[in-house]
């Protein structure tokens, strides 16, 4: 059956590289990490905090007061890059059936740490000083629902809380209803706001997180010998998703084509991935035979990468099942060492950089890669920026409960 081809018209996000997809890319050619010290807060049993936070961020510029009253910070991430996209797109001056127009939205948290605060409040202070914007504020998908009201949006407004694949749950929600023509124009995305003394603490006391603070910049250092756990980072990032012909007939600019896409579940334990990695590979080979090409055709993989000992060595198995001798000369990047782990927005993030580095003819390094562990033996972007003419790219991500995504981006 031939499904019609999906692509990509819009891009834009907010990271800890600065505002904008540009700033994203910069940054990824530099190849340093951003990690830095976190001074708002401190953990008295834990070690002194670190991130990679977005810097000076200015919500008023491109949101009104009633937006931002309504928003934790990570909707307020997704309804900043959303507006992006969307005038990225250009695709509101093409009139299009707002009826068939749909949002898709990923945060694994939303406003949890806003719950969290009104929760102490309403503890040490009584219910009569809660914010009463709080029945809002702290829903998951509420960023969805203003930039739907923003631009009179009517067709499916939907939230995907899916861990550190709900972004990707989001694009692949969008990607199945644009080819069924259940919709024409998709904005899809996510956020995430995690680097706080209430989300930090639930992260360090799991056990997750880098305990080696005291240099954070190399903190972060996916599939190194001396790697010891994640780094937590936020942001957030849109793209403006259509059916080939449709933007080709309003002249739109393509940034790349989501070729296919697949999403497979270990069903095996809620933190940790399988050990023989055969739903990561099968997730994986499901997405490279929805997008209809060659295993050779991937000029890159865009790995998950979260610096944990277990995951980065278990995604090495997947990756090696599923392309066998053939990974050896596919180059793999992890670009959380250089923007940390952004939870549910990572996928959205990384597929932006990803694709900026694509049409830039160039794969992002592993900043802080110096040492590969030997159970990690794959082809990683090491030192510096390697220089490559790119057809397509596949980024793979997982998450706590055993999921796994996978999708394949092409040139367009």
């Amino acid at each position: 059956m031939n499904f019609p081809r999906i692509v990509i018209t819009g891009i834009e996000c907010i990271t800890p590289a600065g505002s904008g997809k540009d700033a994203l890319l910069s940054a990824l050619k530099k190849g340093k990490s951003l990690t830095s010290k976190i001074d708002s807060f401190c953990i008295s049993d834990l070690p002194p905090p670190v991130g990679v936070l977005v810097p000076d961020f200015d919500a008023k510029s491109i949101m009104n007061v009633h937006q931002i009253k309504r928003l934790d910070k990570s909707g307020q991430f997704f309804l900043a890059a959303g507006k992006m996209a969307i005038n990225d797109s250009q695709i509101m001056s093409a009139q299009p059936n707002l009826q068939k127009t749909g949002i898709f939205e990923g945060s694994s948290l939303g406003g949890l740490n806003s719950i969290l605060d009104e929760h102490s409040t309403l503890v040490n202070q009584g219910p009569g000083h809660i914010n009463p914007f709080m029945i809002i504020k702290g829903m998951n998908g509420i960023a969805g629902s203003l930039l739907a009201m923003e631009y009179k949006i009517n067709g499916p407004v939907l939230n995907f809380s899916n861990g550190s694949v709900s972004s990707a749950s989001a694009i692949y929600s969008a990607f199945h209803m644009l080819r069924a023509k259940e919709i024409d124009v998709a904005i899809a995305g996510g956020s995430e706001a995690p680097i706080n003394y209430n989300i930090y603490s639930i992260f360090g006391k799991v056990g997750a997180m880098c305990p080696n603070t005291d240099n954070p910049e190399k903190a972060c250092r996916p599939f190194d010998i001396s790697r010891s756990g994640l780094i937590l980072g936020e942001g957030g990032g849109c793209i403006v998703m259509e059916r080939l012909d449709d933007a080709l007939r309003r002249k739109a600019h393509i940034y790349a084509e989501i070729s296919g896409v697949a999403m497979t579940n270990d069903a095996y334990n809620p933190v940790a991935p399988e050990e023989d990695a055969i739903q990561q590979s099968r997730c994986v080979q499901l997405a490279i035979d929805n997008s209809k090409i060659n295993i050779e055709d991937i000029g890159f993989i865009a790995s998950h990468g979260t610096s944990t000992i277990l995951n980065d060595r278990i995604e090495s198995v997947a990756i090696n099942k599923i392309f066998g001798e053939k990974a050896q000369n596919i180059p793999v990047t992890a670009m959380k060492s250089i923007l940390g782990h952004s939870l549910g927005a990572c996928t959205i993030i990384e597929m932006i950089g990803g694709i900026m580095a694509m049409n830039d003819s160039f794969v992002p390094m592993i900043a802080n890669l110096e040492e590969v562990d030997p159970q990690c033996n794959l082809s990683f972007v090491m030192h510096q920026a390697l220089q490559k003419n790119v057809k397509s790219f596949l980024i793979k991500n997982s998450s706590f409960g055993g999921k796994n995504t996978a999708i394949v981006i092409r040139k367009f």
